[in-house]
């Protein structure tokens, strides 16, 4: 059966044909055409500039090509030049592409003054050349373009030669090949030829799209090598990969011919290779979500037809796509969840990692509310790369003419944006970005991510995602992309702690509606980790820590803004400490990072302190799975104080600013020798209660030494407020986190023993070990 048979059918009610019933704000546009600036640049015959020997230069490196304003962009490409678009849309802040270009005209209304130099790299005959868009020196300090300009005044878009493309090679337009044998740097990138296409439709619904959906389903399902595996390598238990489904509802949606919408207990489905096949939604919830949703007194009806004239066009549009791809059910978890039902909830909640990672595709509104629906229109020159071509010169020998064709395209870099869309700003939206094996985003282009690729309607065979440096600043989505790819398989090659610090980070730069919620967000994750790597241990995770590695992740650092005249954050900022232990990563209302991201090879790393217990408010009761969100925990150890620094001066700071550098701080590590450290302090939160200064105090948790020719380091630990006895205990609560350095060596006598700290470090730390056995008791609440 054809893909157009499935949308042409009448779906669901009859409001989701082939082509948008609204008629699309975008008309139909002709790819690769030019303006007249455009054409005197790249004319289709005669000289180009590289050919001139007198082309005017912008630099002893680039051609001079043309210069115009941002004005002068926008109104060319409104009247159809691909060219301009291109430039255009390359000056636009990324999350103004993935939210539905939100906030154009006030950006426009801001810049349209500003003037651009466009230039060529005159090393054109390397594959690795680009045009350049700088900002003219007059107009840099009136420059509001934000995101795109923050390293340099320059944007740089991608010229890279191509040649046509054999039929059947993209769904919609025509299709080129791009050789990338090397990569942006020249140096072979192990790649080899790709294809650009150029869509021409005005919406993300049509026959087309969806047929490039189920091009690339096929794809991943009968080619892609690590992702086939992956369904039978999350397990509940030994041999019970598909026991889940017995537990789950879904909506059966039915066929194109046979369309229907009702509600169906997983175990009384037939199964098909042992495993029902269903898509999952991926989607922000809305004020009219609550109004369909599934409760106890509608359960019933529910089972026998889903009424659909009030459901949210989102829901409607999932089902055509399950239809499209032959696909019976699917999963939505307003309509597959009893809403006022929490043991239906905890319950369908602790399965969330198995029914995301076993669904056969993960469907995702990235826009959000932005628009109703998975349907996106669009202007097809936002999402085609320009194809510029000229006919080359021809001799007596030529039976036929010969052209030269050039793509120009923004180098759409990791995970092109999607990450920065609307839909994964919220916290229980993050989990669905890193557990199942493959999702289609459906934004201003379809964009499909498995583990064994990423590809979009414009670049339907692969995505260049960017050189992964986790710690460097212009690659966060790099980073970001590192970090889910690793969430998939969680590779016990790999530092699983280090994976689930990343999930964590990128977590904390969500927003949520519930503070609450900020830890139960993250179950299916959670689950995932406790399957895979402490399945046996009830209580593996204690407050979104990891109880083995638990001094390690304690470790954590704000590294958001903290406005202290915010009065709202400050009210969050009590709100969540009173929700979560304060040593908690769940307790800071703002974005954090762990300390052991960016630390180098070469390095020791050695607790200063000795876990005694980690005591969760309540017993776990029978059934329970783990505490990975128990909110009222406390920690017992055996630790030693900072013993000297200025307290005074730290209230006083905390009170203006929310970090402190170069205070100086008397410690002893080996309980032999005083060092003074250089230390910074970076507050967790703002001040939301009263504090008396000289109820500070440090609390070293761990230490780095650098095993080299002077055995210099660091130590990290917590900035805690006393509250007293408690229970018999001295108890702290955590109110920030403090580094300090020393250029000395950090235990005496360890530079004569380096070679013996590097290759045993238990002999090397024994009495240092010993000693920490030794330390008082106290508790962190």
């Amino acid at each position: 059966m054809n893909t157009s048979s499935h949308f042409n059918q009448g779906p669901i009610d009859g409001t989701l044909a082939e082509e948008p019933v609204i008629k699309s704000r975008y008309p139909p546009r002709q790819v690769n055409k030019l303006c007249d600036g455009c054409q005197a640049v790249f004319p289709m015959t005669g000289p180009w500039f590289w050919d001139l020997e007198d082309a005017a230069l912008a630099d002893e490196d680039d051609w001079h090509l043309r210069d115009f304003s941002i004005r002068d962009l926008h109104e060319s490409a409104g009247t159809g030049c691909h060219l301009c678009r291109i430039f255009l849309d390359s000056l636009l802040p990324p999350d103004m592409i993935v939210g539905n270009r939100q906030g154009y005209a006030e950006w426009y209304e801001a810049n349209q003054e500003i003037q651009l130099r466009c230039s060529l790299d005159k090393d054109w005959k390397n594959v690795d050349f680009s045009i350049k868009l700088t900002i003219l020196n007059n107009y840099q300090e009136q420059s509001t373009l934000g995101q795109r300009f923050e390293a340099s005044s320059v944007q740089t878009l991608r010229f890279q030669p191509v040649c046509s493309a054999p039929p059947g090679q993209c769904t919609d337009g025509t299709a080129w090949i791009a050789d990338t044998t090397t990569d942006f740097l020249g140096s072979s990138s192990g790649y080899g030829p790709f294809t650009i296409a150029q869509p021409t439709s005005t919406t993300t619904f049509g026959s087309s799209s969806i047929e490039q959906v189920r091009k690339w389903l096929t794809q991943c399902l009968e080619g892609h090598r690590v992702c086939i595996p992956l369904e039978r390598l999350f397990t509940l238990s030994d041999g019970e990969n598909y026991s889940y489904q017995s537990k789950i509802r879904l909506v059966d949606v039915g066929t194109d011919k046979h369309p229907m919408f009702r509600l169906v207990d997983g175990e009384t489905l037939e199964r098909e290779e042992g495993c029902i096949k269903y898509v999952t939604l991926s989607y922000r919830w809305t004020a009219d979500t609550a109004i369909t949703s599934l409760r106890t007194y509608n359960k019933a009806l529910y089972h026998d037809s889903i009424p659909t004239e009030t459901l949210p066009q989102i829901y409607k549009d999932a089902a055509a796509v399950a239809r499209a791809l032959h696909i019976p059910y699917v999963w939505i978890d307003s309509l597959c969840i009893i809403q006022d039902s929490t043991e239906d909830w905890n319950e369908q909640a602790s399965l969330m990692d198995s029914i995301y990672t076993h669904a056969r595709l993960n469907l995702s509104g990235m826009f959000a509310d932005r628009v109703v629906g998975l349907r996106a229109e669009r202007d097809p020159l936002a999402v085609s790369p320009c194809i510029i071509s000229r006919r080359l010169p021809t001799d007596l020998n030529d039976h036929e003419e010969r052209y030269e064709h050039f793509a120009c395209f923004e180098g759409y870099g990791a995970n092109s944006f999607v990450d920065l869309a609307p839909l994964f700003r919220r916290a229980w939206c993050h989990q669905e970005r890193v557990l199942p094996i493959r999702t289609v985003y459906f934004g201003e282009q379809l964009v499909w991510q498995c583990h064994g690729q990423m590809a979009s309607e414009a670049f339907p065979s692969w995505i260049w995602r960017g050189l992964y440096d986790p710690f460097a600043e212009m690659s966060v989505h790099a980073h970001r992309q590192h970090a889910l790819d690793t969430g998939y398989t969680l590779p016990k090659g790999k530092d699983p702690r280090q994976t689930l610090e990343n999930i964590v980070k990128l977590y904390t730069q969500t927003q949520v509606t519930k503070q609450a919620d900020r830890l139960v967000a993250l179950r299916g994750i959670f689950n995932r980790f406790g399957n895979m790597w402490d399945r046996r241990e009830p209580d593996w995770c204690v407050a979104g820590l990891w109880k083995q590695h638990l001094v390690r992740q304690l470790l954590w650092e704000r590294c958001g803004e903290m406005d202290k005249e915010d009065e709202d954050m400050t009210a969050r900022a009590k709100e969540i400490l009173d929700l979560f232990p304060s040593w908690s990563w769940a307790s800071c209302p703002s974005e954090i990072f762990f300390q052991t991201m960016g630390l180098g090879s070469g390095h020791h790393a050695e607790d200063l302190v000795e876990v005694d217990s980690v005591q969760p408010s309540q017993p776990l009761k029978s059934g329970d799975t783990y505490t990975a969100f128990e909110t009222g925990s406390r920690i017992v150890l055996r630790g030693s104080f900072a013993i000297q620094f200025d307290t005074e001066k730290v209230l006083q700071t905390w009170t203006t600013q929310d970090s402190l550098d170069g205070i100086e701080v008397s410690m002893s590590i080996d309980g032999e020798r005083t060092l003074r450290f250089d230390t910074g302090i970076v507050f967790d939160r703002p001040l939301v209660d009263s504090i008396r200064h000289e109820d500070l105090g440090l609390l070293p948790l761990r230490m780095y030494c650098l095993i080299n020719d002077t055995c210099s380091g660091y130590v990290g630990g917590l900035l805690v407020e006393s509250l007293g006895i408690r229970d018999r205990l001295p108890t702290y609560r955590r109110m920030g986190l403090f580094s300090a350095f020393c250029e000395t060596e950090i235990i005496s006598g360890w530079l004569d023993r380096v070679e013996e700290l590097a290759e045993n470090s238990d002999v090397a730390m024994g009495a240092l070990r010993n000693k920490r056995k030794e330390f008082p008791l106290l508790q962190l609440v």
